[in-house]
């Protein structure tokens, strides 16, 4: 789900630069600055998913790791799409609205950001 929503997310802020380009060229984070992110974490959640049978502690601290990292971009993600929208993308109607109600579904589904964090805190990582 994560790594469907950040694509999107991304998608949103490069469709807005025809009409947005000149003054989102300001915001701290831009499109490719999330590609570049999304390409490592989804090349790690995919040898993951290769080996789904691991039963090894670092298999376990990896996906533990993997799940916290693209919670935390799908957020980060959503709200660049929304600051890029700007007062259009609050509309409920507007997906870039939908994809940050969905990246905090992400965030906050068991495990949760803080559940995650207290399992790798548990583990001494």
């Amino acid at each position: 789900m994560a790594l469907g929503l950040i694509r999107d997310c991304i998608e949103i802020m490069k469709s807005l630069r025809p009409s947005l380009g000149h003054i989102n060229s300001y915001l701290d984070r831009q499109p490719e600055d999330f590609e570049a992110s999304l390409a490592a974490d989804e090349a790690e959640a995919m040898a993951l998913a290769a080996t789904p049978y691991d039963t090894s502690g670092d298999y376990w601290e990896r996906v533990i790791s993997i799940r916290l990292r693209l919670g935390e971009a799908s957020v980060a993600a959503a709200n660049g799409a929304m600051l890029h929208c700007g007062a259009r993308g609050y509309l409920k109607s507007h997906r870039a609205q939908r994809r940050l109600r969905e990246a905090y579904f992400v965030a906050i589904v068991t495990p949760a950001t803080k559940q995650l964090r207290k399992m790798l805190s548990d583990r001494g990582t």
